[in-house]
């Protein structure tokens, strides 16, 4: 399942469906593949989070149902990244600021998976800090960082 293509996913869909007295009739197998798919499927250790979904997929006889056709790979974890030293972001470089923001994004820590590294980065960098107390004036920027964000980058900035 952690691998599965969309079209994989819809055969499977519709062969379960299709079985008499399947505990899947009544779902709609575009629906399910559609949500199935476009979810982060790489972290699965198992069939629950497909609940989540509201594919029509639901807990018990539905999702057990699953496992006749799916199996979910133990994908080996890699390595956490280890954290880059902890700046001043009053005085930190471009790069510098790109490299931490960078780290956030790539080990998905707190809302950062989804941004514009690049965009941030020049935005931030190019702001007026003097005058910063704390790290709160980010989320006023224009760079995608919102004050739910401002407490991971305490992991990698300071003033």
């Amino acid at each position: 399942m952690n691998t599965a293509s969309r079209n994989t996913i819809l055969a499977a869909l519709r062969y379960l469906i299709s079985e008499p007295s399947s505990a899947l009739k009544g779902v709609d197998p575009i629906v399910a593949t559609n949500r199935i798919a476009e979810s982060n499927r790489k972290t699965w250790s198992n069939f629950n989070p497909i609940i989540t979904l509201k594919c029509g997929i639901t807990k018990g006889k539905k999702l057990d149902a699953l496992a006749k056709v799916f199996f979910i790979s133990s994908l080996p974890a890699s390595p956490p990244l280890p954290p880059p030293e902890i700046v001043s972001i009053k005085s930190a470089s471009r790069d510098e600021i790109f490299t931490r923001l960078s780290y956030l994004s790539k080990s998905q820590i707190d809302g950062f998976e989804a941004f514009d590294v690049e965009k941030s980065s020049d935005v931030i960098f190019n702001a007026r800090k003097g005058k910063w107390k704390s790290l709160n004036p980010i989320s006023k920027l224009e760079c995608s960082i919102d004050t739910i964000k401002i407490k991971a980058l305490k992991k990698v900035f300071s003033l």
